[in-house]
């Protein structure tokens, strides 16, 4: 007796005609079972034709598809590079201006992401060599950031609404760190005349990073880039204030 036949027995009949129809994709004794168990519901035949001219139509669209698919795939890979350095080129003539501001943004954190993960690699390297357990809090919070990070880069540049909420994100709380860390070197005892020479240029990176950080957050939510990523200014306060809040709390005991 064929081990299969109960199985097929049970098979809804639509599944059965797949199998009789593709009979080369199964083996023999499949193909045996699925012929006895529709035998044995002794279907209406014009039924059983109309139903299998359905099933035939599914499968051809189905292939159609699987085709395109492919075909698409086929032309389309070796166009890659050229496709991935059109998205984010900025100088493009033909799209609008935002679209272009976009672009550069794009091509901004995904430089900017590279540089991150090869600035924390030697935190990884570190905490191999001595043990994760004396750099687990360090380790996670650097994960953290740069999965958001890295998240946020790669779905800005598909223009998904996550990309969107996670740059915002980003860019809220590096611009409030920043700026914390231009007021932790001020001296908190005041400043005068000469103490300014030797005070500016240790100050500059920062002033400069938080500068650039905060006038590009500004930039994104004035002109409305939201919809862009299908995102609308309630997805952008609900990634901004937090965002915010954790920031202040990071640098608030700095600053004390």
């Amino acid at each position: 007796m064929n081990p299969l036949l109960d199985k097929y027995r049970k098979m809804p009949l639509r599944n059965l005609l797949r199998v009789l129809e593709n009979p080369f994709d199964y083996k023999p004794e499949a193909v045996e079972a699925a012929e006895v168990a529709l035998e044995e519901r002794k279907l209406d035949q014009e039924e059983l034709a109309s139903l299998t001219r359905e099933v035939k139509a599914e499968m051809e669209e189905k292939r159609k598809k699987e085709e395109s698919f492919f075909f698409e795939l086929d032309f389309r890979l070796p166009d890659l590079p050229a496709r991935l350095l059109s998205s984010v080129n900025p100088l493009q003539g033909n799209i609008p201006n935002k679209a272009r501001f976009l672009n550069l943004v794009t091509l901004f954190f995904l430089l900017f992401t590279t540089y991150y993960w090869y600035s924390k690699f030697g935190l990884f390297q570190v905490a191999y060599r001595e043990g994760f357990d004396n750099w687990s809090i360090s380790v996670a919070e650097v994960a953290i950031s740069l999965t958001m990070v890295t998240t946020g880069a790669v779905f800005f540049w598909l223009r998904e609404k996550l990309g969107w909420m996670l740059i915002i994100a980003v860019l809220s709380y590096i611009s409030i760190t920043s700026l914390g860390l231009v007021i932790q070197g001020i001296p908190k005892e005041g400043i005068d005349v000469y103490q300014i020479t030797n005070l500016f240029p240790p100050l500059v990176p920062a002033m400069i990073s938080s500068a650039f950080f905060i006038s590009l957050l500004i930039s994104l939510i004035l002109l409305k880039l939201e919809h862009y990523f299908d995102a609308n200014r309630k997805l952008t306060l609900i990634a901004l204030i937090p965002a915010s809040i954790a920031g202040f709390v990071t640098i608030i005991p700095i600053i004390l």
